[in-house]
């Protein structure tokens, strides 16, 4: 029967492959061979890891080691000598029960003894950083710069990858692919196309963290070469290059920065309210989402108050139950659940935007929102920014100039009213959603000022490239040849003939700010000292690098 297989496999395998491209059958029953083969592991005490990254935890009586063992490679053709490999095991316990896991194997290599305790340690760093839940890989990047850089035949088993990526204190079960089985022989429990199908299961955050490190390498290294290209060729095209730099480096970073984003959304709006007539559609809009941030503060205040209120409730209960009752600490009791009340009525009105109610309430009751601040205080006081608002708002219930019978207020009517707005434009939409609620009035506040906050900066993002387009451009040209950097499309007819729409003066200060500092030398992001000391471009293991694309034949 071995016989047949082997005819079959070797002599029938072009047919094999074609039947595989077109029939989804045998792709099919092809998963589910390996997927027989996983369960038949599993059922076994060694083909499964349980991992979790609190072994790494300071507090942590038996601390996890990392050794290098030379093994065998199990070898059942006895015909082949022997291969001896180096495997990095990772030694630890977890709920009483020991791991040995091989994270990497290597063949030998020279000045072993120092080269592993660098191996080592940079493992060790990336486990702690997991331990701390930091964004990225960065010691496993330097991980793979070292292995290049030393030529170092290291190579990440499938668990190896999944362990080093892990970034969680919950436990999770891993397959075990390799293994020390104590005889020193490292066992091989799958076949290398086993290992390929699984690889496609895998999580790729680690290797697309090395991909993204590796092209943004390359970029500083051609980068070096273009700024001395445009040094030759003019003083302005190497302006123009540094400032379309600046421009897009700018717009990625502010994408991923929820408060950059919201101050620009905010000034662009106040702009527009400032300059634009009243019933405007812009005027509208910035009118709706102040209105929006306003009404989740009204809500937020609220939730504050009801939370006070039930303790109050709960005092007097535990009051009246106990065997001598203070009726004046009840009355005290009483007497701030009316208080109490009185502001959430008050703040109802606000929601619902009823101010001239809202301002007659708050004179006839002799209302003080500083009773307010400190209940919620109380309640977060982690929570600076109800505080604020609060002391914006009082200013416009205090204002004579404001809330007149009949008449709505407007952003003009008062300074008081302008500072109101302007807070709650580059606020944060307040989320008072509780978490067993599925839906509530959050779906209709946050998410909707949130659809207008992103509307809003996507609009804004688009001044700034027709503004910019020239630099933009220029930039362009040389850092679309190169992959993982970003760039962003510019409409040629607007480089040749300027911006077809108004540009605010939000994006015009704001394209003077980003380009006028450090005008002459390279943005921060750009260099690092570990670039500077070693200029060499490192390959990524397991990582596709590209041709070499050199800046002198690029233009």
């Amino acid at each position: 029967m071995q016989v047949l297989d082997f005819i079959f496999k070797n002599h029938c395998k072009k047919y094999l492959n074609m039947i595989y491209n077109n029939k989804d059958i045998y792709k099919e029953r092809d998963k589910n061979e390996t997927d027989e083969k996983l369960n038949k592991k599993d059922k076994n005490s060694n083909g499964s890891i349980v991992y979790s990254t609190k072994i790494f935890d300071s507090n942590n009586d038996k601390k996890p080691t990392l050794i290098l063992k030379e093994l065998e490679l199990n070898n059942k053709k006895t015909t082949e000598k022997a291969k001896r490999l180096l495997a990095l095991i990772l030694k630890y316990e977890l709920n009483g029960k020991e791991q040995n896991v091989v994270m990497a194997t290597s063949e030998q290599f020279v000045d072993r003894t120092e080269k592993s305790r660098v191996i080592i340690k940079l493992f060790e760093d990336q486990f702690r950083e997991n331990f701390e839940k930091k964004d990225g890989f960065e010691s496993a990047d330097k991980l793979y710069q070292y292995l290049t850089k030393e030529r170092i035949p290291f190579k990440l088993t499938l668990e190896g990858t999944n362990l080093i990526s892990y970034k969680d204190s919950e436990e999770k079960t891993f397959q075990k692919t390799v293994a020390d089985n104590g005889e020193g022989k490292l066992e091989m429990f799958f076949t290398e196309e086993d290992i390929e199908k699984m690889k496609k299961e895998q999580s790729e955050e680690l290797l697309n963290y090395l991909k993204e490190k590796n092209q943004e390498r390359k970029w500083i290294a051609r980068r070096e070469k273009i700024l001395k290209q445009l040094d030759k060729t003019g003083k302005s095209s190497k302006e123009s290059f540094i400032k379309g730099e600046k421009i897009t480096q700018f717009i990625t970073e502010s994408s991923k920065n929820p408060e950059i984003k919201r101050d620009l959304v905010g000034d662009f709006l106040i702009e527009k309210l400032e300059k634009s007539d009243n019933n405007s559609d812009l005027a509208k809009l910035t009118n709706e989402y102040i209105q929006l941030n306003e009404k989740g503060f009204a809500i937020n205040v609220k939730v504050v108050l009801e939370a006070q209120r039930d303790r109050c409730y709960n005092a007097i209960q535990k009051e009246q139950s106990g065997e001598n009752i203070d009726q004046e600490k009840i009355g005290k009791y009483l007497q701030l659940l009316d208080r109490i009340n009185e502001y959430l009525n008050l703040f109802e009105l606000v929601k619902v935007r009823r101010n001239w109610n809202a301002i007659f309430m708050y004179k006839a009751k002799k209302l003080n929102l500083e009773d307010v601040k400190q209940l919620c205080k109380a309640y977060d006081e982690n929570d600076k920014e109800i505080l604020q608002y609060l002391d914006f708002k009082e200013a416009t219930l205090q204002d004579e100039k404001l809330n007149k019978p009949g008449k709505e207020n407007s952003y003009r009517d008062s300074e008081s009213i302008q500072n109101l707005y302007k807070f709650l434009s580059k606020s944060n939409v307040r989320d008072y959603t509780s978490p067993d609620v599925l839906y509530s009035a959050k779906n209709i506040v946050s998410d909707r000022g949130e659809y207008i906050s992103e509307k809003v900066y996507d609009h804004i993002v688009k001044e700034l490239i027709e503004y910019n387009a020239s630099d933009i451009y220029e930039y362009n040209g040389y850092a679309e040849k190169s992959d993982g950097v970003k760039t962003y499309q510019v409409d040629r007819e607007v480089v040749a003939n300027g911006p077809k729409r108004i540009i605010s003066d939000v994006v015009k200060n704001v394209s003077k700010e980003i380009t006028k500092e450090r005008s002459k030398e390279e943005p921060k992001n750009q260099t690092s000292k570990n670039v500077q000391e070693n200029p060499t471009v490192s390959k990524v293991p397991g990582v596709p690098e590209d041709p070499e694309d050199p800046a002198d034949s690029e233009r």
